[in-house]
């Protein structure tokens, strides 16, 4: 799990950390802070595909996914935010407001992702232990944590298939 959470999720909060730069840009560079932008997005994207390229075709948002789509969301805010503070011209006094204003949005910005992220993970954590299937003990997901081998459904153990412990 640590391995796999290190491979997927560290990539897409340095794409976030480097979006995040934007805000750290002098306001009057807009296309710097821009071009920033989307390399992050564009970088985003080539990751997504890259990793969905190994994953199978499903009907439903897996938590990576949602984490992409959040991802996309800052991104895109972010971007937002500097077309919206472009307009403001050269006054020294405005791009002081700005830059001041910018390192505001950021730590919100980047508090408001790190939280959605790992509200959206515990989400789908708890939805899939209550969603497992019961062990013939009665333990779920918690064999498969403590390391004891969850029967197929069917199988009892006692070599008649379809019987269970019970019965």
């Amino acid at each position: 799990f640590v391995a796999m959470s290190l491979k997927t999720f560290v990539p897409i909060a340095l794409i976030v950390v480097c979006a995040t730069l934007v805000f750290f840009v002098r306001p009057r560079y807009v296309e710097g802070r821009i071009g920033l932008g989307i390399t992050a997005l564009l970088t985003l994207v080539a990751l997504q595909l890259t990793s969905s390229a190994s994953l199978t075709d499903v009907d439903y948002l897996m938590m990576l996914d949602k984490i992409y789509l959040l991802a996309y969301v800052f991104i895109i805010v972010a971007l937002a935010r500097v077309v919206g503070t472009s307009w403001r011209g050269g006054d020294p006094e405005a791009e002081t407001r700005t830059s001041r204003a910018d390192r505001v949005w950021a730590g919100l910005f980047l508090l408001g992702f790190v939280a959605a992220t790992l509200a959206v993970a515990g989400s789908t954590l708890a939805v899939s232990r209550l969603s497992e299937p019961l062990s013939p003990r009665g333990r779920g997901w918690r064999a498969a944590l403590s390391g004891a081998r969850a029967l197929p459904q069917g199988e009892s153990g006692n070599g008649h298939a379809g019987e269970n412990i019970a019965g």
